[in-house]
């Protein structure tokens, strides 16, 4: 218990700076434009014993239910892990075993199409790490695309965030810009510069 409070108090030192950025941004918006939502978003942590599946349906399925899910019925859903490279002695990368248990659920839940995407940093060799990491053979299971987003087309898109700057447009994958829902599936583990990488940086 004396670990968890430690850890939602680092958690909160974490946030500080997002707020106040986000306090800054509504202060500087033009005058006549809509301010900044403030957005609260409900969210489950969930324990899991292993990677059985399931173990992973019944925590995947709880954590849905307690949150405010997308709909995913009839849409394109892209599924983003952590697969940077692959290690078969130290768990680097989103297991597939969970990607297959999620892939199920949203099955389940009447998603149309599903799509596996990744760019990988480290190893650029996709075909190889696909295969090493297991997500090959899970896509060949369920007939699901996988995408290599370092070799997608490139879309410029407007975020209209912060109008008059110098930064107006965002260059984005293809495949998340033409998806009905992007669901990020991050690996938390310890990192050699940062002490920790948790979810944000899987979206880069």
């Amino acid at each position: 218990r004396r670990e968890f409070f430690e850890m939602l108090g680092k958690l909160a030192l974490v946030s500080l700076p997002a707020a106040a950025f986000l306090e800054a941004c509504r202060r500087r918006r033009p005058r006549g434009q809509q301010p900044l939502p403030d957005v609260l978003y409900k969210v489950a942590v969930l324990p899991c014993a292993d990677y059985g599946l399931d173990e992973l349906l019944h925590a995947i399925k709880t954590g849905w239910d307690a949150t405010d899910h997308p709909d995913v019925r009839g849409k394109r859903v892209v599924l983003k892990p952590n697969v940077i490279e692959f290690s078969p002695d130290r768990p680097i990368n989103t297991d597939a075993r969970f990607v297959d248990a999620v892939i199920r659920f949203l099955i389940d839940q009447g998603a149309r199409d599903i799509v596996i995407a990744e760019g990988p940093a480290n190893d650029r060799e996709s075909e190889t790490l696909w295969k090493r990491s297991g997500f090959k053979a899970l896509a060949d299971k369920h007939k699901v695309e996988l995408v290599d987003l370092n070799y997608d087309n490139i879309v410029p898109v407007n975020h209209r965030i912060f109008p008059g700057r110098l930064l107006q447009d965002l260059f984005l994958t293809e495949t998340l810009t033409t998806a009905d829902v992007v669901i990020s599936l991050p690996k938390m583990k310890t990192h050699k510069w940062a002490g920790l990488t948790l979810s944000l940086k899987n979206m880069f």
